[in-house]
């Protein structure tokens, strides 16, 4: 049930993929924001895209694992 998932590390938002340019960036901080990978429960990702397709965007706060 794990899925990986980007997240821009300054806003916390997740990160979307553009086929023409074949890169992710972030929708808000645009491309030079940097993109953390996450690794969640595939049932997490699918709540913040359901959270997110109805106007209520969830920030995810990332901290450095030492």
């Amino acid at each position: 049930d794990k899925t990986t998932i980007l997240v821009c590390s300054k806003c916390g938002i997740l990160a979307v993929y553009d086929r023409n340019r074949d890169r992710y960036y972030c929708p808000v901080c645009g491309e030079k924001a940097n993109i953390a990978r996450l690794t969640v429960s595939y049932a997490f990702k699918l709540l913040i895209q359901e959270l997110t397709s109805l106007l209520v965007v969830p920030h995810l706060l990332l901290k450095e694992i030492a």
